[in-house]
């Protein structure tokens, strides 16, 4: 249960972040592009990261479980179990790049409200 919890915290961090800090961005000028660019590749990694062991240690959870029962372990779950290497070795060196596509459409309304304020400034 609680793995479930820590999972979905995560998510949450990872899907909120980046419009988020775009909106801090629109409002107070701050954060910097600098910090924005370097804190979501790493904060985006830590969750990606968290959520793919989190759900390896689910798997190993639910095995054991059934083990200790004395049921047999479902064909799929051992299957999920067995080929979960590839999954762990691109979340670790490739989980930031997550955050890129989903920051990219963040950019698309952020950009639509920069243009509509420069324009009003203008008209002023």
């Amino acid at each position: 249960m609680t793995q479930q919890i820590l999972s979905s915290l995560l998510q949450a961090i990872f899907l909120s972040l980046p419009p988020i800090l775009l909106a801090l961005r629109f409002w107070k000028k701050s954060p910097s592009w600098w910090l924005i660019g370097l804190s979501l590749p790493v904060i985006s990694w830590i969750c990606i990261n968290g959520m793919v062991w989190l759900h390896n240690a689910d798997i190993t959870r639910q095995m054991n479980e059934l083990e200790a029962a004395g049921e047999p372990i479902p064909e799929d779950l051992m299957e999920a179990f067995a080929n979960d290497g590839g999954r762990n070795v691109f979340a670790l060196f490739f989980g930031w790049l997550y955050v890129v596509p989903f920051f990219l459409g963040w950019m698309i309304p952020f950009g639509i409200g920069q243009a509509i304020r420069k324009s009003r400034q203008k008209k002023q």
